[in-house]
């Protein structure tokens, strides 16, 4: 004669499934402390370059669509060419941003503002405005952008980033700038973090930087703050 057995299966944790969900937990519970025990500064700032962050993918997006000749919409829904690409520092009681500035009083921005132009400068259409107000949204962070070149208008790229010679100079242009700064190579904005009101001094949390030799847009944020000034960057991230 011959019993069978029967051996019932039962649901149950493997080792390794319980040490992976004890990982897990673990890695929870250390972010999380990490970022209790950051002051409520550094949690602000961590916020701002999360928001910077936003806007600088926006801007990194308009660059490529320079460089492809992408084809944009306009108010009517309808397909453009546009033979430059401009990006502009603006905000609403000014219009635009154009001095290198610290301070509300003096003219600091909170939206970046894309337009573009089918033929010439006479034609500069609208066509995305991005506010930091609208991009925080989902935290409290409030930022400031700024020049750190005197009487800057505009960053203009030619469609497939093509020389197109200037008929003043003679010189081919590509990737530039518009103002009084347009002589220079690189040009960078600061991304202020406001610590009250009015946004006077606002701390330095990242740098966008616009190097025309490398027709790059690249972002960078603030590791050490100077001593003597707390809202003044003294490294950044490379």
């Amino acid at each position: 004669m011959s019993y069978k057995v029967r051996v019932d299966k039962k649901n149950a944790f493997t080792i390794i499934e319980m040490v992976v969900v004890i990982a897990m937990v673990w890695i929870l519970i250390m972010a999380t402390t990490i970022y209790l025990w950051w002051t409520d500064e550094r949690r602000k700032v961590i916020e701002g370059q999360g928001c910077a962050a936003s806007l600088w993918w926006e801007m990194a997006n308009y660059v490529f669509y320079a460089l492809t000749s992408k084809n944009l919409r306009n108010d009517d829904n309808e397909p453009v060419s546009p033979n430059l690409y401009i990006i502009q520092l603006t905000w609403d009681w000014v219009g635009v941003c154009n001095s290198g500035v610290r301070s509300w009083l003096s003219g600091y921005c909170d939206k970046l503002k894309f337009l573009y132009s089918t033929w010439n400068w006479s034609d500069l259409v609208d066509y995305k405005t991005y506010s930091v107000r609208n991009s925080c949204r989902w935290n409290n962070a409030r930022l400031s952008l700024y020049w750190d070149t005197e009487s800057v208008k505009y960053v203009v790229m030619n469609k497939w980033f093509m020389p197109i010679k200037d008929d003043q100079n003679s010189k081919s242009k590509v990737f530039y700038l518009s103002g009084d700064g347009q002589g220079l190579y690189t040009w960078n904005i600061i991304v202020g973090l406001c610590s009250n009101s009015d946004c006077t001094s606002p701390k330095e949390i990242s740098k966008w930087v616009i190097d025309a030799r490398a027709q790059t847009i690249s972002t960078r944020n603030c590791k050490f703050y100077q001593d003597d000034d707390p809202t003044r960057c003294d490294e950044r991230e490379k």
